[in-house]
């Protein structure tokens, strides 16, 4: 008895690992890009854009940012993802970036910039051949420029 029923759940075991590999191959092709959008100095906005896939659909899953500052502005940085989804268009906006402080590079006192960084999960759907608008807002004064790398993590899923 002991080892039949043994036999039985090794059976249910090797079961389970078939149905988890045939779901997650319908998961999807994993997704990830950076993208860099650049505020420059007297601008208050920036985007940059592209298409994720001529024939799959992208479900963005987490977006993560780090925007440079300079020290000591009081500057801050939205990040807004836009997407088309069944004909329609929306921005769905990361959160808030948080002031790490800055570094300080060999030799200098004070530091060149000051961090911004955000980590968000979302569940976002582009659809095949659209545009994927990576956008970064600048809040605070105008000084200075505003480089921010934007970090998508997702899959590409058929439609």
């Amino acid at each position: 008895m002991y080892k039949y029923s043994h036999v039985i759940a090794l059976a249910a075991f090797a079961l389970v690992g078939c149905l988890g590999r045939s779901a997650l191959a319908a998961d999807g092709e994993p997704f990830q890009r950076r993208v860099n959008v650049i505020v420059q100095n007297g601008e208050t906005f920036a985007r940059s854009e592209f298409v994720a896939s001529d024939s799959r659909r992208l479900v963005i899953e987490h977006v993560s940012f780090a925007a440079h500052v300079q020290p000591g502005s009081g500057q801050n940085a939205m990040v807004v993802i836009s997407t088309t989804a069944g004909g329609e268009t929306l921005g769905h906006t990361a959160a808030a970036g948080v002031n790490i402080g800055g570094t300080i590079a060999a030799g200098q006192s004070t530091p060149a910039v000051e961090r911004l960084i955000a980590s968000h999960p979302m569940r976002v759907y582009a659809d095949p051949r659209t545009k994927i608008s990576v956008s970064v807002e600048r809040h605070g004064p105008k000084t200075g420029s505003v480089s921010t790398y934007v970090m998508i993590s997702g899959r590409l899923e058929n439609p």
